[in-house]
């Protein structure tokens, strides 16, 4: 027997049931076009070889680009990356579409 098989009971369950369905299919498709973003840019990043220790390996990368998009990058990773360009163009990009591509596909759904 499933559990969704007790939504019939209790309208209150049922009404849980779904809205819980639907916000966890957005909530995955979010993840999903944040970590295909993180991993572009993760790339991007990497495959410049800069002489950047925040972006020196495709793990390094994305780990800053996640610390970027959660708020939790240090100045010495800014002021590192402000040095090449490219990067600092980079960073800007993704700051852009991360917060316009994943915050309207997360609220516009």
């Amino acid at each position: 027997i499933l559990a969704s098989d007790y939504c019939v009971f209790s309208i209150r369950i049922a009404a849980f049931a779904f809205v819980f369905s639907r916000v966890m299919g957005e909530l995955t498709l979010f993840l999903f076009g944040f970590a295909v973003l993180l991993l572009a840019f993760g790339t991007g990043a990497a495959a410049l070889r800069a002489e950047v220790p925040a972006s020196d390996t495709l793990p390094d990368s994305i780990a800053t680009l996640l610390d970027v998009f959660m708020g939790m990058a240090h100045a010495d990773d800014f002021e590192d990356m402000a040095r090449v360009p490219v990067l600092k163009m980079l960073l800007g990009v993704f700051h852009i579409v991360s917060a316009v591509y994943l915050l309207n596909l997360l609220v516009a759904q």
